[in-house]
């Protein structure tokens, strides 16, 4: 192979695998079930005995931050005693184990200043990045707006495989360009002689 041809599948190379760094990260879907207890205070949001169910999709890279409010999310659903309650969330802030852990729902539009505070492990501020990059399912206790804990239940974070960036197949492809080159250029040179 000559140097050319080396030099320039390496250039491509080098900028195909740079892209691919700068590719969004996988989705993750946060899913959970809380049980209010005899306690919980009776709201939109919670009622003794009833059971909530929620669930959102969130990107795994979380703004920086400590704790780490986004509101980059997607279909979001909150049920309670399996009616859907429909409020708006307005954003997910991210606890680290000083804070709680897990994660708060703050509410917009007519609940604005309404949130459930769920507590256990720390999924989103792990060390100095925020990344949710290991799903599982953890045992929560919950609250509504800084009230005590009247709430158990389990959070399940699923994180989506990451599929292949586009500019993976664009080097692939310019791999397969240089090699056909190459190819045609000793079958020609050999044809000649």
């Amino acid at each position: 192979m000559s140097a050319r041809l080396m030099l320039t599948a390496a250039a491509v190379a080098v900028g195909a695998f740079g892209v691919a760094d700068r590719v969004s990260a996988s989705e993750v879907e946060i899913a959970g079930s809380i049980f209010w207890d005899p306690g919980a205070p009776s709201t939109v949001f919670s009622k003794n005995g009833e059971i909530s169910n929620f669930t959102f999709d969130v990107n795994s890279v979380l703004p920086a931050g400590d704790p780490s409010t986004t509101t980059s999310f997607s279909n979001f659903e909150y049920t309670l005693n399996n009616v859907n309650v429909a409020p708006v969330l307005a954003s997910v802030t991210f606890n680290d184990t000083a804070h709680g852990g897990m994660f708060d729902l703050n509410f917009g539009g007519a609940y604005a200043g309404d949130y459930i505070a769920i507590s256990g492990a720390n999924i989103g501020n792990v060390g100095t990045t925020n990344d949710i990059s290991t799903g599982g399912n953890f045992l929560v206790t919950a609250a509504m707006e800084g009230a005590l804990e009247h709430a158990t239940g389990d959070v399940v974070v699923a994180v989506s495989p990451v599929p292949i960036p586009p500019a993976m197949l664009l080097f692939a492809s310019a791999v397969g360009g240089l090699g056909f080159l190459g190819w045609k250029k000793r079958h020609q040179a050999n044809a000649a002689a």
